[in-house]
């Protein structure tokens, strides 16, 4: 992971980028489970969407930012 453009390793940003995305995905899974188990059935594919949401659109950041920043060499 020695590569480096403007001082930045990028490969290790999107791996991060990519745990983000299992992450979202991870996290909405647990989130479904624990809610799925109670009185709160009714809140399972909302708990999952902002959990998966959240993590995704950090993803996406990242991925913008490097796109954006390898389309400026």
């Amino acid at each position: 992971m020695a590569e480096k453009t403007n001082g930045v390793c990028w490969r290790s940003i999107i791996i991060l980028s990519i745990f983000c995305i299992m992450a979202g995905f991870g996290g909405g899974i647990t989130v479904q489970n624990v809610l799925s188990g109670g009185n709160h059935a009714a809140w399972v594919s909302v708990g999952y969407g902002i959990v998966a949401g959240v993590f995704i659109a950090i993803s996406v950041v990242i991925f913008k930012t490097v796109l954006s920043s390898l389309k400026q060499q």
